[in-house]
C-alpha cells in the first residue's frame, strides 16, 4: 500500500504530465492555424484540440486537491490560471465556429451570437489574471483582452447587418460605429501587447493577423451600406446609446470534452510491481566522460 505522500507524488507526477498534454494541444491547434491556407478537417482538428484541452485543464482542477502540497498563487495549478487556461481554450475553439459562419454566409445573427460569446470567453479568461502580477502575467492579459476586443468589433459588425434587415437603419450606423470603436482598441491593445515582455506565440503584428483582415472588408462594406440606405432610403436619427441585444447565444457554442482516466491495463499485476526495484537500479556514473571520440574527417 502507498502512503499518503506516495499518493500525493503520484498525483502530482500525473497531473503534471496532463497540463503538459494539454499545452501540447493548444500549441498544435495553433501550428495548424499558422498555415496559409487551413482545410475543413484541419479547422475541425483544431475545434477538438482546443475542446480536449479545456477538458483537461478542468480535469486537472478537479483532481489538484488529491496533492497533499499548497500551491502558490500565480503558479501553474492555481485555480484562477487553470480557468484562463480553459476559457482561453474554448473561446479559441470558437473562432474557428466565426470563421465558419462567415464563410458560409450564415445569418447575421447567429455570427453575432457566436462572435458575442466568443468576446465574452476571452474576457472571463483575461478576468481570472486581472488580479496577477503583471510583470509575468501582463502580455498574456494583453493577448485575452485585444482578442475580447476584436471579437466584439465582429459581433457589432454582424448585428448591425441585423438591425439594417430589419430596417433599424438609425441603429444599425450606431452599432457599426461601436465596432470601429473596438476595432481601435484592439489596434491599440496589440501596441501595447507588443511592448509587454513575456514569453508568447500570439502574432506582435495583431493589426496585419488574419483575424483582423478578414474583418476590415467586411466592416467597410456594412459602414458604407448603413449610410448610403440612411442617406437615400430611412433618413433615421443615430442614436446615442446601442440598442439592447439579446446575450444568450444561438449556435456554435463550443464545450470542454470532458477528460477520462484510462483505466489500468491488466499487465499491471503485483508482480508486474515487483519487478520495479529500484535498488537493482544500474545508474551509470554521470561524472566520468566514457572516453569516446567522435572525428569528423
Amino acid at each position: 500500500m502507498l502512503d499518503r505522500r506516495e499518493v500525493s507524488n503520484s498525483w502530482f507526477e500525473l497531473l503534471n504530465m496532463l497540463y503538459n498534454i494539454g499545452l501540447w494541444y493548444m500549441k498544435h491547434a495553433a501550428a495548424l492555424c499558422l498555415k496559409e491556407s487551413v482545410s475543413e478537417d484541419q479547422a475541425k482538428e483544431v475545434h477538438m484540440c482546443l475542446r480536449q484541452a479545456a477538458g483537461i485543464f478542468n480535469y486537472i482542477e478537479r483532481e489538484k486537491s488529491k496533492c497533499s502540497q499548497d500551491f502558490e498563487p500565480g503558479s501553474d495549478f492555481d485555480s484562477d490560471v487553470l480557468q484562463a487556461y480553459s476559457s482561453q481554450c474554448l473561446a479559441e475553439a470558437q473562432e474557428v465556429v466565426v470563421v465558419r459562419a462567415i464563410e458560409l454566409k450564415h445569418k447575421p445573427a447567429v455570427t453575432f451570437s457566436v462572435s458575442l460569446d466568443t468576446a465574452r470567453r476571452f474576457s472571463e479568461s483575461a478576468e481570472r489574471l486581472k488580479a496577477k502580477d503583471m510583470t509575468k502575467f501582463g502580455k498574456w492579459y494583453l493577448y485575452l483582452m485585444l482578442k475580447n476586443e476584436l471579437y466584439l468589433a465582429y459581433a457589432f459588425t454582424f448585428f448591425s447587418d441585423s438591425l439594417l434587415a430589419e430596417d433599424r437603419c438609425g441603429e444599425a450606423i450606431r452599432t457599426v460605429r461601436e465596432a470601429h470603436s473596438k476595432l481601435d482598441k484592439a489596434i491599440a491593445l496589440s501596441v501595447e501587447y507588443k511592448k509587454a515582455k513575456g514569453a508568447s506565440s500570439a502574432p506582435v503584428k495583431i493589426d496585419e493577423h488574419h483575424f483582423v483582415q478578414r474583418l476590415r472588408p467586411i466592416l467597410k462594406r456594412m459602414t458604407d451600406k448603413c449610410n448610403h440606405e440612411n442617406g437615400i432610403i430611412y433618413h433615421q436619427k443615430v442614436p446615442m446609446e446601442l440598442p439592447d441585444f439579446e446575450l444568450k447565444p444561438l449556435f456554435g457554442i463550443a464545450e470542454a470534452v470532458d477528460f477520462v482516466l484510462p483505466s489500468k491495463s491488466a499487465l499491471w499485476t503485483a508482480e508486474a510491481y515487483a519487478g520495479f526495484d529500484i535498488s537493482k537500479a544500474q545508474m551509470p556514473d554521470f561524472s566520468v566522460r566514457s572516453g569516446q571520440i567522435c572525428v569528423c574527417t
